[in-house]
């Protein structure tokens, strides 16, 4: 496919007098240069309304002796493609590549790979030695196996003694159990014998008995009432003596007060209990005795009982601390972290491909990086787009691939990914200036058979718009008439056989740099469009310049 190629604005003016838009000079076998303007610069000349009457009225007044013209330049209209691009420059990749790092310390002892190896997932790269990892997982398998020991005899100890005092429970054969269930069947025989004395002195000590109660119950109550008070005192002293608060009022009269109501109800209870002595007091007493002995018995019969449950209760509670203790969990992590460590030091091939890069050198320590395997087979070019590109480039649009290693071949490829970020300075931060640029994959359609490789440096040219089959002439050849119509000026015959300048209206459509798509139902393929409408006054004689009139290439691009 043959090419026009692009100019700047001073070499294209240089050579407009020299060089026609459809000589064979102007085309190229090059696609493109790989360069772009980023600006369209129409140059479009206005008819003056006057001027056009003129021409329309008095052409033959104003022409008919005029001598002949100077030949024009002209454009053939043919059907060509239309090509809009972005040129850019980029570096071949492995579309994937793979970096083998290591945080091990350990001493490379082999590097079975060099630099253009081919190897497959799984293949041997390095192998770094072992000999203090093998020792550390032994002595901690040991460290294992001893704690594991440890905590099942502990565990086999304590559910004995949970087993045995559960039978001992069970058999009747617990000795503190069984002598406070004596001592209460003992207690309660002596109670039922001192009933049963008293029930027969019922009526002697119904008296007697009923005295002695009360007055028990008001010692008690005074007796509590004076300790109550003695503890406030207590409290109010150790305050006045620790802060030299004064000790209040109102707790000594408190105290004195319960302390002269004790000892009245003391004195009163001891006058009556000699009173009511003797024979006929000592069955009340026994009573009061045997009945005080049993609840005593009873009390340590349930104190031992409950003793004995929170014994079995210790004893489970222990069997669920040792299985607590016992658990090796922490140990084996750190077992399984050495055993990782050791399986990573066979250092093995990620992916399949290309070994790209060694840095493993055999007795030297192993740290970071160690090898680059990439799949050279699958190639990408990463490049980065300007900021004002963005908007107009999109995934999925072709790519021209050219490589000075690889000659003028021009590669196919596509736009594959545009990163949604720019590219962030070397700080992280996100930048202000006018180098803002979003990171861009390329990829070949077709990398076997372009003799690319991984680190060469190529051009590229994104096709963001095209068209096919469309006429297109340069800018300075579309005009406007006076009714503001786009037009073309066609080198036509009149009667007499003279070529005259015919305004022709077109449509205009896809732009490039240079040229500018034109459509009509006046036009045809082979018609010459006057090269600069801006000197053009419709219906004047035009004389074409030599050469001119033929037309241009089949398929030439007019590339932006």
């Amino acid at each position: 496919m043959l090419g026009i190629k692009k100019k700047n604005p001073e070499s294209a003016a240089a050579g407009a007098e020299q060089e026609a838009p459809n000589s064979t000079a102007g085309v190229s076998q090059d696609i493109a240069r790989f360069t772009k303007r980023k600006s369209h610069k129409k140059r479009i000349a206005i008819a003056v309304v006057a001027v056009v009457v003129v021409g329309a009225i008095g052409w033959k007044f104003l022409f008919a002796s005029a001598p002949v013209m100077a030949p024009v330049m002209s454009t053939a209209l043919q059907k060509t493609e239309l090509v809009n691009s972005i040129s850019l420059t980029g570096t071949v990749e492995s579309a994937e590549a793979s970096y083998v790092h290591t945080t091990l310390n350990s001493t490379v002892n082999t590097v079975a790979v060099k630099v253009g190896d081919h190897v497959e997932a799984g293949d041997l790269l390095a192998q770094l030695d072992t000999s203090d990892l093998e020792l550390s997982i032994a002595e901690q398998q040991a460290v294992i196996s001893k704690i594991s020991r440890q905590n099942q005899y502990a565990m086999e100890n304590a559910q004995k003694k949970l087993e045995d005092a559960k039978s001992d429970i069970s058999n009747n054969v617990d000795a503190e159990l069984i002598a406070a269930e004596n001592a209460l069947r003992s207690a309660q025989q002596n109670l039922n014998d001192a009933r049963r004395d008293l029930n027969d002195h019922k009526d002697d000590l119904e008296y007697a008995d009923d005295v002695m109660n009360r007055l028990e119950k008001n010692l008690n109550r005074t007796r509590n009432e004076y300790q109550n008070a003695d503890k406030k005192y207590q409290i109010a002293e150790r305050e006045h003596k620790n802060n030299g608060t004064p000790i209040p009022q109102d707790v000594i009269d408190e105290l004195d007060r319960a302390d002269k109501a004790y000892k009245e109800a003391l004195d009163e209870w001891q006058k009556n209990d000699n009173e009511y002595g003797g024979d006929l007091s000592s069955y009340s007493k026994e009573y009061r005795s045997a009945r005080i002995a049993y609840e005593n018995a009873l009390a340590n019969k349930n104190a031992i009982e409950n003793s004995v449950n929170r014994n079995l209760d210790n004893l489970e509670t222990s069997i669920k601390g040792q299985e607590i203790d016992g658990d090796l969990t922490s140990q084996q992590i750190s077992l399984k972290k050495l055993q990782k460590d050791l399986s990573e030091s066979t250092v093995t091939a990620p992916i399949s491909g290309t070994v790209t890069a060694v840095y493993a050198k055999e007795g030297v320590p192993a740290s970071g990086l160690l090898f680059v395997v990439e799949n050279t087979d699958d190639l990408v070019i990463k490049t980065a787009l300007k900021e004002y590109d963005v908007a107009t480039v999109q995934e999925g649009m072709p790519t021209e691939i050219k490589s000075d290693a690889t000659g003028e071949e021009v590669f196919e490829g596509t736009v594959g990914r545009i990163y949604p970020t720019a590219v962030k300075a070397s700080d992280g931060s996100t930048r202000t200036d006018g180098g803002v640029e979003f990171e861009t994959e390329v990829s070949i359609n077709d990398p076997a058979s372009t003799g690319l490789r991984v680190g060469m440096n190529v051009r590229l040219n994104i096709v963001t718009q095209k068209k096919e089959n469309v006429w297109a002439v340069p800018f300075e050849a579309v005009g406007t008439d006076a009714q503001g119509q786009s037009v073309v000026y066609v080198a036509k015959p009149n009667e007499e056989g003279a070529m005259i300048a015919t305004a022709v209206p077109v449509t205009t459509g896809m732009e490039t740099d240079f040229y500018l798509e034109i459509s009509s139902d006046g036009l045809a393929d082979g018609d010459q469009v006057l090269s600069d409408a801006s000197t053009v006054i419709p219906g004047m004689p035009v004389t074409l310049a030599a050469g001119m009139g033929g037309a241009a290439p089949a398929g030439a691009v007019m590339e932006g």
